[in-house]
């Protein structure tokens, strides 16, 4: 369900603006407050799909609120509910890229007004969403890899590919970025010299997982292969470093394309860290290369799930697109 945020004084909830919310309330989850003080709180809170602002709100100054919300949530669609007596500031407004209302307002304008800012946020989600997909797919494809995926920093998995699933790569998403270990067979080798995972030479005679910065917020990672013996590890990280490239600038794109519509500025850093290469046993390189490939009704089902066309997705904690939702935010 979408999440709309209204911030508006009581005394200027007129009734086209209660009509309008009245139609969206069977389809939006909206959150209403009545002071600027408490928006800035619930926007730094709660990624919202949409933001309904009006020009007189008490506490925080309206164009204070706004101008903030670049910092909070870029991208995030914004609508600034203009009185007659204030169109002169109309340009300022649409300067900051928000979308300016005039009140008051017919609710079906209004209504049509919310339908397309959402439907350009969704498809600026899932053209990041593809972007991303086509990047891992390459280098899956390029170093016939097992799995190949993006993850944060606290260890929760953006997006991967290829035919691990479920706990094993999980474990292996919170291993790359050195939140848990797989086994204490692992925990034995982590723990190990410094230097074992930081010797990229080494690396030729060792199977394990090869993991770049990509973001200040994510890394790259990639599962080596058992069975594959023509990639040295030069070959791997030459080809980890330009797909972390390819994933930066679909985070690039994406902050330009919501710039150009909305509030997004800037684009995303890089990670302050070394590439780290984790060594696993044999063992449990075996058992990884063993898993079956995913069915193709799995993929089906995933496919379905995380491109459909419907803007619900959006509020799905299980998405791909809530989840880039949540990364674009600022820190």
């Amino acid at each position: 369900m979408k999440q709309i945020l209204v911030a508006c004084d009581q005394s200027q909830m007129d009734m086209p603006l209660r009509r309008s919310l009245a139609h969206l309330v069977k389809s939006c989850d909206i959150t209403v407050v009545h002071n600027g003080y408490t928006a800035f709180e619930e926007i730094g809170a709660h990624p919202f799909d949409l933001l309904v602002i009006d020009f007189k709100l008490s506490g925080i100054d309206s164009l204070e609120l706004v101008e903030s919300v670049q910092y909070i949530d870029p991208g995030v669609p914004v609508i600034l509910m203009l009185p007659q007596e204030y169109q002169s500031i109309r340009d300022t407004s649409l300067g900051f890229g928000v979308q300016s209302i005039t009140c008051p307002f017919k609710p079906l304008k209004f209504l049509r007004l919310v339908d397309r800012l959402l439907h350009q946020q969704l498809n600026r989600y899932r053209q990041l969403a593809g972007m991303l997909e086509t990047a891992l797919e390459t280098l899956r494809a390029k170093t016939n890899t097992p799995c190949a995926f993006l993850v944060k920093n606290d260890g929760q998995l953006l997006l991967a590919n290829g035919n691990i699933r479920g706990e094993m790569l999980e474990s292996l998403g919170n291993l790359a970025v050195g939140v848990s270990v797989l086994d204490e067979e692992l925990k034995r080798l982590f723990a190990q010299d410094q230097t074992l995972r930081a010797n990229y030479g080494q690396a030729q005679q060792n199977h394990g997982l090869y993991v770049v910065p990509a973001t200040k917020r994510l890394s790259l990672a990639l599962l080596s292969s058992l069975t594959d013996e023509t990639w040295n590890a030069d070959a791997i990280w030459q080809s980890l470093n330009e797909t972390a490239d390819n994933v930066r600038q679909a985070f690039e794109h994406y902050h330009q394309n919501a710039a150009d519509s909305s509030l997004a500025t800037g684009s995303p850093d890089i990670l302050a860290q070394d590439h780290v290469f984790i060594p696993l046993s044999l063992e449990i390189e075996a058992a990884l290369s063993e898993v079956g490939p995913v069915s193709e009704q799995d993929e089906i089902e995933e496919t379905e799930d995380e491109v459909a066309v419907n803007w619900e997705i959006i509020s799905s904690s299980s998405s791909l697109l809530s989840r880039l939702h949540n990364l674009t935010r600022s820190d």
